[in-house]
């Protein structure tokens, strides 16, 4: 009589939860650290983030199928076996500092090729390694402990990808710099696969002890979830949750700036969702958030009407709030469809493969598709209620007929309120439209209106504007007499204006950021204007749209605009300029490009200044406190500061505030009259630390 045998123990369970949220910690933390850190060298402009976004979600989607088609095709030895040789060749491709040969060259006009590239080739493979770490230790957790759910494994991931994001611009960025992350994270990765080794050790040893080499292969998904019904929903609903985590992000980050704070807070939202649904089948109440979503959807559609004039709080409380509730239906609905233990792989294949063509969606499809207009986030949202609406009408028909009718009724009473508040919102753009151009760095759009020319006077005036997103980059007088006029930013008695009027003659200008060309409105002859702009729809509009740049050639000046980002062509200039005025104004709509505020960066401008030359920026800004920013790069560089402010009364004129530099030697520059006039007065600054290219944080002088 022989004695029962017993099946060996596996691995303990926390070594399994360890190595989930550890690999899903390092996978979410490289995504910002990575993206802030090539920023500058594609214009520091929101398309960056959002490629950088496809890119996660398509090498996710590779982790997920490799981690598939491994579980799938060979035993848990020969499982182990393959996946250690990835693991080493992960570890030589340490530590993933990008190659300064991938920044563009001049002219280049869709980057989004080449930072794919450089994703790929920096952190390509130990990032897939990564992705592959949930799919594939769950499979590997089934195995060894029969009869347990792996799927709380997945929330316990989506919680370490939340706190690495929320670390990041918390804890990680303003405590080091970014040379220091790159390394730092490079060593913790090589430790994390070093450990991941020994788990998949342990592992092997498990099957060889239990005999299962033969009988290791996954049994195939249960029939529930085998049906092309099911399957499409695995990849529609996570991929419309994507695609409103991007056009949300695009919102928030096209209207501040981009930087890790507004990346974190749209993605971590979009975790909190996928931890929610993925922990319990009780937290998902349909009624509850399906109303939620409606409610929120309203109110965005009222927040895009009201545009810039609300404040920016309430837009990224209002937009983070219908993302919440929308993707809470999107994986809500997404975990009630999940199939049997046996078909996890296969479902997380289609849940990443949902992301990816999310990504593709918004990164690549819709800047071909809607030319003249932000229609992503309308389609998230009307393809969220519709999904969501469908898979509800659908159970509620199983049960009842008669429910069924009456909740379909009611959807379509309210899908019907939601085209309505779309069409309202398309309606809704001011002027008439004249030219609309979309590419990686952005929306652009010229549009034409009437304005009144004099305080209390009746007498209307044609403008044109250039509106980037939907902040206001430039402005004209349409009519031929007022057209060489400087307006908007750039009145004379702006800091620019200003700056302009005292600068010696013959002058030679260098202006980063083309916009209109205002600024050549002040060209005489004999001048030399040269223009840095790194959009090239910008330029067209700049010479095809408006006139500054031809009137200013009329009158005997040279202008020059030269395409590619100011401070790397400036950097890329072996011969110094020798600007006697160097203009500042290259913002992405209303947000900063930081490399453009670095100490670095005002070393390259100081090597192309003429002697007793200036630095005039146009630090205007809604929501940032540029200030302290420029006080302490001027202390560090020994530069003499002025901060000049206008506020004009004719509708044509905007407010303004620049920041003027020049050497400490050439201060008394700055005695003169109007200058005092100008002058705002300093008040009590935050301290901020000196921004250089491997430290800056813009979350410090948030208005």
């Amino acid at each position: 009589m022989h004695a029962q045998r017993t099946l060996p123990s596996g691995p303990p369970l926390w070594f399994f939860g360890l190595a989930i949220f550890s690999g899903a910690f390092l996978l979410f933390q490289i995504q910002p650290l990575i993206g802030k850190y090539i920023l500058p060298w594609f214009g520091g402009g929101p398309g960056v983030w959002t490629t950088c976004l496809l890119f996660f979600q398509c090498m996710l989607f590779a982790g997920y199928a490799y981690a598939h088609w491994l579980h799938r095709a060979l035993p848990v030895r020969q499982q182990v076996v393959v996946h250690l040789v990835l693991v080493v060749l992960a570890l030589c491709t340490m530590p993933i500092t990008p190659a300064e040969s991938w920044k563009p060259a001049p002219g280049e006009e869709a980057p989004v090729r080449r930072i794919l590239l450089l994703l790929l080739s920096s952190v390509g493979l130990p990032y897939l390694v990564l992705a592959s770490t949930g799919p594939l230790v769950q499979a590997w957790f089934g195995q060894t402990h029969s009869g347990r759910s792996p799927y709380r494994l997945y929330a316990l991931s989506n919680v370490g990808s939340l706190l690495a994001l929320l670390s990041f611009p918390f804890v990680f960025e303003p405590a080091t710099t970014r040379s220091q992350q790159v390394v730092g994270w490079s060593v913790a990765a090589s430790l994390y696969l070093l450990a991941y080794g020994v788990l998949a050790l342990q592992v092997r040893r498990y099957a060889i002890n239990a005999g299962a080499q033969a009988s290791a292969v996954a049994p195939k998904p249960a029939q529930a979830g085998a049906g092309a019904g099911r399957w499409l929903l695995w990849l529609a609903l996570p991929a419309c949750g994507t695609v409103l985590l991007m056009s949300v992000t695009n919102l928030i980050c096209q209207e501040i700036a981009v930087i890790p704070f507004l990346w974190v807070l749209p993605l971590g939202l979009y975790l909190v969702t996928f931890i929610i649904a993925f922990d319990s089948p009780r937290w998902y109440l349909r009624p509850f958030f399906a109303v939620g979503f409606f409610v929120a959807a309203a109110v965005s559609f009222w927040a895009l009407v009201q545009g810039v004039e609300l404040a920016i709080g309430r837009q990224i409380g209002i937009f983070s709030g219908t993302l919440f509730f929308g993707c809470m239906i999107c994986h809500g609905e997404l975990f009630r469809v999940r199939p049997a233990a046996g078909g996890l792989t296969a479902y997380y294949l289609c849940i990443a493969g949902g992301g990816a063509l999310g990504g593709i969606f918004v990164s690549l499809g819709a800047p071909a598709m809607f030319s003249t207009f932000y229609w992503e986030f309308d389609v998230a949202l009307l393809a969220c209620a519709l999904l969501g609406s469908g898979v509800w009408l659908a159970g509620a028909y199983r049960h009842s007929l008669e429910a069924g009718l009456s909740l379909a009724l009611l959807l379509a009473g309210i899908l019907g309120v939601m085209g309505v508040g779309l069409k309202r919102h398309r309606d809704d753009q001011r002027g008439r439209p004249v030219f609309t151009s979309r590419n990686f760095y952005g929306l652009l759009k010229v549009t034409e209106f009437s304005s009144p020319y004099e305080e209390g006077n009746d007498e209307m005036r044609p403008l044109r504007y250039l509106v980037h997103g939907r902040i206001t980059h430039g402005t004209q007088f349409a009519d031929e007499d007022l057209a060489q006029r400087a307006v908007s930013y750039f009145s004379a008695d702006s800091g620019i204006g200003l700056a302009l009027a005292h600068v010696q003659q013959p002058k030679k200008v260098g202006v980063l950021g083309l916009g209109v060309g205002s600024v050549a409105a002040y060209a005489e002859p004999g001048d030399s204007y040269r223009f840095y702009e790194i959009n090239p729809a910008v330029r067209h509009v700049a010479e095809n749209h408006f006139s500054y740049l031809r009137g200013a050639r009329e009158r005997k000046a040279r202008v020059d605009v030269v395409l590619g980002d100011g401070r790397l062509m400036m950097e890329a200039e072996s011969e110094p300029q020798g600007f006697d005025l160097l203009s500042m104004d290259a913002f992405s709509s209303d947000s900063v490009p930081v490399h453009l505020l670095s100490r670095e960066a005002f070393e390259i401008y100081e090597r192309h200044l003429a002697p007793g030359g200036v630095i005039v920026i146009n630090i205007t800004n809604r929501y940032l406190n540029l200030e302290p920013v420029v006080a302490r790069t001027a202390q560090a560089r020994g530069l003499a500061l002025r901060i000049l402010h206008h506020d004009p009364d004719l509708a044509w004129l905007s407010s303004t505030t620049y920041a003027i530099l020049t050497p400490r030697s050439n201060e008394h520059w700055f005695n003169r009259p109007e200058f005092d006039a100008a002058r705002l007065p300093r008040k009590n600054m935050p301290v901020v630390p000196l921004w250089t290219d491997d430290y800056a944080s813009l979350f410090r002088i948030l208005n």
